[in-house]
């Protein structure tokens, strides 16, 4: 009995620790199996835990990162006070996507380096959280799941991956499926690392600089307005050299999560009105009327479909409408958290 008793301890134990600060901190989970059936060998998946987590996880918001983000930029600019996620408020996890160079990557897998990474999917990273919350954190049920960007699409397949696991589903500026504008975007970019002269199928020295990759992002990440508006033709390039100069993020990296993107599907086979109806999960849904990086069509679809709330951003600042309509966001994600839209 004392035996089975410390035993049910244990992760109680497990829990009481999670109350942290935010510091980087690994899960080694083995071998992670993909959809594909390939596997990654000695997966490890980063994360941050903000606040204090109730055992039952009825206090615990899950966030995913960005397309080339990392948990460190999460507690940048939306973890913590007055930010969209507030640790006073939700004990926060924030977990480093595949790919993003801080969880198991084409750039630090030492078995599996570069291209010999095998491809993942959407499906694929919520499996690594999912193990990640289930297995080293021990929680049988969180509250929710909510993200910006890739992490607004995790968020989604979430909603259809693990149901039972989540009460409530928040993606922000994310999409259930991309839209053809969403796959050129993508693809472009792609091709901006691949056709570059460093490339060398991916077997390149040093840490170069794509740049074609990195001036398309750029120039998609607001609209032409708002570039305009705030920057002055004199000092154009000016922004696109800093850009160019503050992407480091690896480019076998970039690809395998781009690829993951332009797989995204939470409908598989269905129309996405079919899928919304099957929704599980109390769910709401924020996406950026003039947004040039993630396409709102298929998020305002969904929702309608799904007879979600729908927050659209209306503003001129594209994808980078959640900091720009920063209190609009953090009013209407807290509400969606507490379940008080309607």
């Amino acid at each position: 009995m004392r035996f089975l008793r410390a035993l049910a301890i244990i992760p109680l134990l497990c829990l009481a620790a999670l109350a942290q600060d935010g510091h980087q901190q690994y899960a080694d989970l083995g071998t992670c199996k993909l959809e594909s059936g390939k596997v990654i060998l000695d997966c490890r998946i980063g994360y941050r835990v903000f606040g204090h987590p109730a055992p039952d996880g009825s206090n615990v918001v899950l966030v995913p990162t960005w397309f080339t983000g990392t948990t460190e930029g999460l507690a940048r600019w939306t973890i913590g006070p007055s930010r969209t996620f507030d640790p006073s408020q939700w004990a926060v996890i924030a977990v480093d996507a595949l790919g993003n160079g801080v969880s198991s990557s084409p750039s630090n897998s030492p078995r599996q380096p570069r291209m010999q990474f095998p491809q993942f999917t959407m499906r694929d990273l919520v499996e690594t959280q999912y193990r990640l919350l289930t297995e080293t954190l021990h929680f049988r049920h969180i509250h929710a799941v909510s993200a910006v960007s890739m992490g607004g699409m995790q968020t989604f397949q979430w909603a259809f991956s693990h149901p039972e696991f989540i009460d409530t589903a928040v993606p922000i500026v994310g999409t259930p499926r991309p839209t053809a504008f969403d796959l050129l975007l993508c693809r472009a970019e792609m091709n901006g690392i691949m056709q570059d002269r460093q490339w060398n199928e991916g077997n390149y020295e040093g840490h170069p600089n794509f740049r074609t990759a990195t001036d398309i992002h750029t120039l998609l990440l607001t609209t032409p307005i708002n570039l305009i508006k705030n920057t002055s033709s004199a000092s154009a390039l000016d922004v696109i050299q800093k850009a160019e100069a503050d992407d480091t993020f690896d480019g076998n990296d970039r690809i395998r999560q781009l690829q993951a993107m332009m797989g995204q599907d939470v409908a598989q086979g269905k129309t996405l009105a079919e899928a919304a109806k099957s929704l599980k999960v109390r769910m709401a849904v924020i996406v950026s009327q003039q947004d040039h990086m993630v396409n709102p069509t298929s998020g305002i679809e969904f929702a309608k479909a799904a007879g979600a709330p729908l927050l659209v951003l209306t503003g001129d600042c594209g994808h980078l409408a959640t900091g720009c309509e920063g209190d609009t966001l953090k009013s209407f994600v807290e509400s969606a958290l507490k379940g008080d839209q309607k």
